[in-house]
């Protein structure tokens, strides 16, 4: 156990202080800094650093639909556009302007 904690924290995960000859030990990262860590050292390891490798591989191995791909993309890009501005879709995908029959995109 003390190898295992030892190495955690020389890789700085965690610190500990000393009370006589008991440690207290505490995370120095958090959930989120070590999952996005965590996520980078994966796509590097097993996917030669291409992202685009880790979505070819869901979608091959059929973890994530279409579908769903198009959702994940389309909220990434409600994040890159502007604020207070309407985007209206036609049912068919493409802009149209105001007065035609539209469906309000979820941005």
């Amino acid at each position: 156990m003390t190898i295992i904690v030892r190495g955690l924290e020389e890789k700085g995960f965690l610190s500990h202080e000393t009370f006589g000859n008991t440690y207290r030990y505490q995370a120095d990262v958090t959930a989120d800094e070590y999952k996005s860590g965590a996520l980078k050292r994966v796509v590097a390891k097993y996917f030669n650093n291409s992202y685009l490798g880790v979505v070819s591989s869901l979608v091959k191995e059929e973890e994530i639909s279409t579908d769903e791909l198009r959702s994940i993309l389309d909220a990434h890009q409600c994040k890159k556009s502007p604020a207070n501005v309407s985007v209206w879709i036609s049912p068919a995908g493409e802009n149209v302007s105001p007065g035609v029959s539209r469906i309000p995109s979820l941005c």
